[in-house]
């Protein structure tokens, strides 16, 4: 029997990469659904990360966790639209990127996860493999900020700052891609710039600062997953100054226009509105 002819669960259970999956899938009581169910898009953990998750999360409610992985309708990869959210059987919703080049790395990603291996045909439907257990995540970057106490002083810096900061940070409908520095990094600000952190918090140019910590708009979310090898010069910030990307394996730094480099040390905080990445110094515009 061809792959293409086989229903959803047996293309997920004759796959060798996918058997902690299958055995999940009959676990949960969902065996059925999967097999019969017509037109979904499953997007498939692989063995090690699936194994992963369920060791970490022994009390995860596996039902919601698979239908989280599934679409109601039969898309290909390229079929997925970028920074569109796709409500799963669960309810819950999953990001989809389309990341190209020269800017980005040719990548097609699902809540920043890259889809491994690509259109697998089902008779009832699409697989896609990752290798990572897919999360809802839980509230907007301003909710983030607010709620992390590595973040108190980053949020003071937007109570601070123009109200429109915070607006934007909490905006529901935005597809943010925000450089969160810790509050390491803005001690560590106030002794390179000899302010203290009273006089750092009261800088005029102080909102500038906070949007050169964001992404154009117009480049929508950006995962660590699209940052190519190598430099990635002029990418546009909402203080309307560019900053250079440098990636080396998994190392990712940020270079501001005054050519001072800060690492990102917590890569894809997936939020409702974004995603955070966690950097520890502050960007400074010229």
């Amino acid at each position: 029997m061809g792959c293409h002819t086989r229903n959803m669960f047996k293309t997920i259970a004759c796959d060798c990469d996918l058997h902690v999956l299958a055995d999940s899938i009959v676990q949960a009581g969902l065996k059925e659904a999967i097999a019969t169910t017509p037109n979904i898009t499953v997007f498939g953990p692989k063995n090690k990360a699936l194994c992963k998750f369920l060791q970490a999360n022994p009390g995860a409610d596996l039902a919601s966790v698979l239908t989280y992985h599934v679409l109601p309708e039969s898309l290909k990869a390229k079929d997925l639209v970028n920074d569109q959210k796709y409500v799963t059987l669960s309810g819950d919703s999953v990001r989809a990127n389309q990341y190209s080049c020269p800017t980005f790395n040719k990548v097609t990603t699902v809540n920043g996860v890259p889809l491994s291996e690509k259109n697998i045909h089902a008779s009832n439907g699409i697989l896609h493999k990752i290798g990572k257990v897919l999360v809802p995540p839980t509230g907007t970057v301003a909710q983030i900020v607010t709620e992390n106490p590595d973040f108190s002083i980053l949020l003071q810096a937007v109570l601070a700052a123009d109200p429109a900061v915070l607006a934007l940070l909490s905006d529901p409908n935005a597809n943010l891609t925000v450089f969160a520095p810790t509050n390491q990094a803005f001690e560590s600000l106030a002794s390179e710039l000899g302010l203290s952190l009273a006089e750092i918090l009261a800088l005029p140019n102080l909102t500038n600062i906070l949007l050169y910590h964001v992404l154009s708009l117009s480049l929508g979310t950006v995962f660590s997953a699209a940052i190519r090898e190598g430099k990635t010069k002029n990418v546009p910030t909402l203080a309307e100054q560019d900053i250079t990307f440098c990636r080396c394996g998994k190392k990712i730094y940020i270079k501001d226009a005054n050519d001072r480099k800060s690492k990102v040390i917590g890569a894809d905080v997936l939020v409702t509105n974004g995603v955070v990445h966690v950097i520890d110094k502050v960007l400074l515009p010229l």
